[in-house]
């Protein structure tokens, strides 16, 4: 160990060594906290009167030896010969001398007779009459009665010898060495040496560092050494030997000191020593000691470990059963105090016991705290063992409702223990209104809809319940009972722009945001918003919901709404983003545990797929199995829909006819036939037209572009039917069935399908022979789908009207002016887009428009991909540019 900061101590050594040459022999101690270098000066010390012609004895005591009469002295004299018989005679004393004190009734210092103190001094005098003498003994307060009272019966004889007697001693002091220790320091020319932890300056330099320039890395070896050269040693020299050295370090400090710091590192904060002797059972003098010995140390700073990685060390060191039971006393401990709940709570969890009175209200307690704070993990771990410690049956279902959804939170596969006495608790009324809510939804998720369907029967009803009840029949159409007519789809289909009614869903979705409740009911509204065509609102709601479920780290919410999201972006024509989305919400909760509600994540991950031409990858999620029961859910249409169209896009036009048909059966069977929902009517006659049945696809396309229809279809739907009516259509009727498909989904944002539909018309010109015009569509359509990261080749346009890879780089660097570069983006997306034209920032743009800054920066993101612009002067620029095209035109 390099000496640093020990210069005054060596210089101390050297005077004591060159007084004791000219027959002024002297004592030196050398005390001072575990690991800070007694012993490294002690050899220092050794080696430098090691060149001398001295005769060095050196002894370490131990413990374990402490009862060996005369044990230190044996060690001092092993191998010394002395001239003629002293070598026997010294022998014969030191067995004496051992003889008697194990003869001896005393139990703490033996006494040793005269005639063998007497002996072994002569002897020493013989040695220091030939030359100097220096006797090294490490750790003295180890050492034997019989060799401390040799010792003290030298060192008071030392004044007129040339004997240098250099001790070390630690932390730990018996009542056999306390009394040696008394007695030394009363003798006149005792030097009495401590050793201290380094400073900051010390510890850089041990380091090898410089404070100037890498006075950081000298500061972090300082926070978690305290200085002690034991630990920076271990640091420096072998990272995997810290632990090592904090323990050997803290053992060093002593028994008592050993049991204060296994308490500290339980208890993880600083206790007072009064608390501690109570704790520990132990005099409170002796707490205070062993708390000053480890501060010395530099183990503890104010009370606490310095450094978790010293804590760490300690708690490492400790046996299991011994760590658990400490953390039951001090949960008995703090629960006599003011403690928090939470604080009380943890010590019962790490001692794996409910040993102390009101346990399982304090682990509630606890277990709400952790859930404010976010940690469904630890609020788990406190309810299972609060469950343990109630017997109260009623008090035990408040304990289980709140650990169901906790455990919902994380992973909503996992509550199936938990049913069977919940659901009874429904029945019974000892769960009602919107508490029995969460049950309910358990069953839902899990396909369980007859039970749902019981349970919600006993809740009577009230204005919220009734509206809840009116959301849930969207997404499960029995749960309305005797009722004929599903109300939250039929209503939205009929009345879309009733913002009285639409309003009134968003306002339940705000009242279940404020709900920590495993309900289906948010999700059933985000997709009566998205039936409705509202899908701006929806995707605020799923926006602010992901936010919310990541912010309290609910992955199973974050799941839920990150597949409203990829739904969204399925009827926005966006499939990168639903494929995006989609993963998310199969990675956070995998399709095991997502129940029915599987259907919505798959669907939307299929068709994304399917869109982008990744036809291998939509088949692995065709491989994930799905409960029979979804299919009793309009989810199981989402996931049939999307199966068809893989199956048209794999050449399996009969079996995606017949998932198309099993939709439109389920709704009819639900009274459910809204065009909103799903768009199985495309889809047949999609499959009728590959399989060669034009007729029967010409009527089901007729229809779906009726305007007097009593349910008129959506303008995405209704723009595909009429891109499929003009396959059969030729001359004139063809372009201004295409045009006018053209017209209707520009208007509602569906890049994919615009793509198919401009590139349809662009091979409409080519066969009217208007090549210019041809190409100025494939080259709008190529637009389109690098726009939303498509293949081109998906659009199938001949080879002679593919643009030409610069062609399409020059389209993408310098774009045309669109004649309203608006169009393409959602009313909320135009407004953002207008105010940033302004000038305004983000923060401005979301004051004005009532918007969070997050929800304005996601807007802006896809208004920037929207319009291929990279920056808000380019925003501005087409805005400008497309405003003054449209003025000329005009």
């Amino acid at each position: 160990m390099n000496l640093v900061e020990r210069e005054d101590l060596l210089g101390e050594l050297e005077n004591a060594f060159t007084r004791s040459l000219m027959s002024d022999g002297r004592t030196v101690l050398i005390s001072g906290p575990p690991g800070t270098g007694k012993t490294a000066l002690l050899r220092t010390a050794g080696a430098m009167v090691g060149t001398s012609d001295t005769s060095l004895l050196r002894a370490t005591a131990s413990r374990g030896e402490q009862n060996v009469a005369f044990g230190v002295l044996s060690q001092l004299f092993s191998g010394i010969e002395l001239c003629g018989e002293r070598t026997q005679l010294l022998h014969q004393l030191l067995e004496i001398g051992a003889l008697s004190a194990e003869m001896s009734d005393a139990q703490e210092s033996a006494p040793v007779p005269r005639q063998v103190l007497h002996g072994v001094l002569a002897m020493v005098r013989h040695l220091a009459g030939c030359s100097p003498v220096v006797i090294q003994i490490d750790d003295v307060n180890h050492a034997d009665a019989a060799s401390l009272c040799f010792l003290l019966y030298l060192a008071r004889r030392l004044s007129s010898l040339r004997v240098l007697l250099i001790l070390t001693e630690s932390a730990e002091v018996s009542a056999g060495y306390a009394g040696f220790r008394a007695e030394i320091a009363k003798t006149a020319d005792l030097l009495h040496l401590v050793t201290r932890t380094l400073s900051p300056a010390g510890v850089a330099e041990l380091a090898g560092t410089r404070l100037g320039r890498q006075a950081a890395a000298a500061e972090d070896l300082f926070r978690r050494t305290g200085g002690n050269p034991l630990l920076l040693e271990a640091l420096l020299h072998d990272g995997d030997g810290f632990r090592h050295a904090v323990i050997s370090c803290v053992t060093r400090c002593g028994p008592v000191a050993t049991s204060i710091s296994r308490a500290l590192a339980v208890v993880d904060e600083a206790v007072p020593a009064d608390k501690l002797a109570d704790l520990l059972d132990i005099p409170a003098a002796k707490a205070t000691a062993a708390l000053t010995t480890l501060t010395d140390a530099g183990l503890l700073h104010d009370g606490r470990f310095r450094h978790d990685e010293v804590r760490s060390a300690v708690i490492d060191g400790m046996q299991t059963d011994e760590r658990k039971s400490l953390h039951v006393a001090v949960a008995r401990l703090l629960d006599t105090t003011n403690a928090s709940a939470s604080n009380v709570a943890r010590h019962l969890l790490e001692g794996e016991s409910t040993a102390v009175p009101r346990a399982a209200a304090q682990l509630q307690e606890a277990a709400a705290q952790a859930l404010r704070d976010n940690d469904l993990k630890l609020a788990i771990r406190f309810l299972q063992l609060a469950l343990r410690a109630e017997p109260d049956d009623d008090n035990r279902t408040v304990i289980i409702s709140a650990l169901a959804l906790a455990k919902w939170h994380v992973d909503p596969g996992s509550v199936h223990q938990y049913l069977p006495h919940l659901v009874e608790s429904v029945r019974a009324g000892r769960i009602e209104g919107p508490d029995a809510l969460s049950p309910i939804g358990y069953l839902l998720w899990h396909g369980r809809l007859d039970e749902a369907r019981d349970a919600l029967g006993t809740l009577g009803g009230d204005d919220e319940l009734d509206a809840l009840r009116w959301l849930l029949s969207c997404t499960y159409p029995e749960m309305t009972g005797d009722s004929p007519v599903p109300a939250s789809i039929a209503f939205v289909a009929k009345h879309r722009k009733d913002t009285k009614a639409l309003d009134r869903i968003e306002q339940v979705l705000d009242t279940v945001a404020q709900r920590d409740i495993a309900s289906p009911v948010a999700a059933s509204a985000v997709a009566t918003l998205i039936y409705a065509d509202r899908l701006d609102s929806a995707e605020r709601w799923c926006d602010k919901l992901v936010r919310q479920a990541q912010e309290h780290r609910r992955p199973t919410m974050h799941a839920m709404f990150a597949a409203g999201q990829a739904m969204i972006s399925v009827r926005r024509g966006d499939p990168v983003a639903a494929r995006r989305r989609a993963h998310a919400a199969l990675s956070l909760v995998p399709p095991k545990s997502w129940g029915v509600a599987v259907g919505v994540p798959l669907a939307a991950m299929i068709q994304a797929t399917v869109a982008l031409g990744r036809i291998e990858e939509a088949a692995t999620y065709l491989a994930v199995p799905v409960p029979d029961s979804m299919f009793r859910t309009t989810y199981g249409l989402h996931y049939l829909c999307a199966r068809g169209q893989y199956r048209l896009a794999t050449g399996h036009a009969a079996d995606a006819l017949a998932d198309f048909r099993r939709c439109g059966e389920l709704m009819a069977a639900w009274q459910l036939d809204v065009p909103a929902l799903v768009p199985w009517r495309i889809g047949i006659a999609q499959a009728h037209l590959v399989l060669g049945d034009h007729a029967a696809a010409d009527s089901v396309l007729r229809a779906e572009v009726e305007p007097s229809r009593p349910e008129p279809a959506s303008p995405r739907d209704r723009g595909v039917a009429l891109r499929l009516l003009a396959v059969r259509a030729t001359g004139r009727r063809r372009l201004d069935l295409l045009r006018e498909s053209v017209r209707v989904l520009q208007g509602c944002g569906d890049r994919v399908d615009l793509a198919h539909t401009l590139a349809a018309l662009s091979k409409a010109h080519q066969e009217e022979g208007d090549l210019r015009e041809a190409q100025l569509l494939a080259h709008r359509a190529h637009r389109q789908v690098q726009l939303c990261g498509v293949e081109p080749e998906l659009l199938g346009l001949p080879a002679d009207l593919v643009p030409a890879e610069p062609a399409r780089r020059r389209v993408a660097e310098n774009p045309a002016p669109r004649t309203a570069p608006l169009d393409c983006l959602t009313d909320a997306e135009q407004r953002v887009a207008l105010l940033v034209a302004e000038g305004h920032t983000n923060r401005k743009i979301a004051t004005k428009l009532y918007l969070t800054v997050s929800t304005v920066e996601q807007h802006l993101t896809r208004i920037y991909r929207k319009l291929d612009v990279r920056s808000r002067r380019d925003l501005a620029a087409a805005i400008q540019a497309g405003a003054m095209t449209k003025a000329a035109a005009s």
